[in-house]
């Protein structure tokens, strides 16, 4: 669960009265409450309906739940963000006016403070109208927000934005229970994708065996960038695609099928960057390369399975290794710390592209997803 904290500059701001924190104290009626709303939340997934529909139920649930501090008419709105246009599309709004809802239907990372949280993605805690507040309009009343990004550990989901009565902060129960509150969002839309892709008719399905007895004479890694150009040909963006499908069929085959360890890749990388033992000969990754394919002539009788499926709103590629798996949770709670370390980025930059990823419980499965633009 994101573990947020205020950001709030009050330079420039327009307040005309003291902003201080609501105090919500923690009491067991008040936990409670939370408990209720977050039942409320999970029932609302449990539907049949559409998307926008459950976000809109649960946008009035939102502010039922925090009435003690959004403003008189309640006012809020979800955002979703469109990977295809990069940019936030508002899917469903309480009590905005037709005006409000026209200027803020589709905004940019940057563009206001929904913009602004979308392109940090980090909550912000706003508790007046300030120099931050870039889209404007005639009769406009004094208000706050609390805005924060809906996430899927690194990915972007969408946004929700409340407008709160002026003068307006969280307090720390109520960053904790808005932090439990878009943990629930990113359930909701999680779910949609899900049915989404289980509704997936094969209208294009082809599979790629890659037998390692096959590259005996080759360099794999020069093979694997020949699949990775051959899926990302079948892609919207080939440029785009490339670079993150070949990490993900290299991943597979240097730790699935030759059995390289974590431990082991940094080694032969040249270590961790900033340790006495980094060793900077090793940059260029040719002791690594010849350590993949030496492994792979013991290791002929293994192969990689990759899986390409398409109809006409979703491309879904699988690879599949033979290997052991890794732990997936543990390699993304420790992700910060691998920033140094000459590997692990290739799927965090992949995280980034594709509108899924997502491993299966060993991890010798990654499964992304593109979603085609609309014609």
């Amino acid at each position: 669960m994101p573990n947020f904290v205020a950001k709030v500059s009050s330079t420039d701001a327009v307040i005309p009265e003291k902003s201080v924190p609501v105090q919500q104290s923690d009491t067991p009626s008040y936990l409670e409450s939370r408990l209720i709303t977050l039942h409320k939340l999970a029932s609302v997934g449990l539907s049949d309906s559409d998307l926008r529909t459950q976000l809109a139920t649960a946008l009035e649930i939102i502010l039922s739940e925090f009435s003690h501090v959004v403003n008189a008419e309640k006012k809020g709105c979800i955002f979703v963000w469109e990977r295809y246009s990069r940019q936030l599309k508002m899917i469903v709004h309480h009590q905005l006016t037709p005006v409000l809802v026209q200027k803020c239907d589709r905004l940019r990372p940057g563009e206001c403070l929904c913009g602004q949280v979308a392109a940090s993605r980090e909550p912000l805690f706003v508790p007046g109208v300030d120099t931050r507040h870039t889209i404007h309009f005639q009769g406009m009343v004094s208000h706050g927000h609390y805005v924060l990004p809906i996430m899927d550990r690194q990915r972007l989901l969408g946004v929700l934005n409340l407008y709160t009565q002026t003068g307006q902060m969280p307090s720390c129960e109520d960053q904790r229970q808005l932090a439990s509150v878009v943990n629930m969002l990113s359930v909701l839309i999680k779910a949609e994708n899900s049915r989404a892709l289980a509704a997936l008719p094969s209208t294009t399905l082809w599979k790629i065996e890659l037998k390692m007895a096959d590259y005996q004479s080759q360099d794999i890694l020069d093979a694997s960038s020949k699949i990775a150009r051959l899926l990302a040909k079948s892609c919207p963006d080939y440029a785009k695609y490339v670079s993150p499908l070949e990490e993900l069929i290299i991943n597979g085959i240097e730790h699935g099928i030759c059995g390289i360890t974590t431990e082991e890749k940094t080694a032969l990388k040249g270590g961790v960057i900033g340790q006495p033992s980094y060793d900077m000969t090793r940059l260029d990754g040719q002791v690594w390369r010849e350590e993949v394919n030496r492994r792979l002539r013991v290791n002929g009788d293994k192969a990689l399975q990759i899986q390409f499926e398409q109809n006409d709103t979703l491309i879904r590629i699988t690879i599949t290794d033979p290997g052991h798996g890794f732990d997936v949770a543990s390699f993304y709670a420790k992700r910060q710390e691998m920033l140094m370390h000459p590997n692990g980025r290739g799927i965090q930059v992949a995280e980034t592209v594709f509108d899924d990823l997502s491993y299966n419980e060993i991890g010798n499965q990654v499964r992304v997803t593109i979603v085609k633009a609309p014609p």
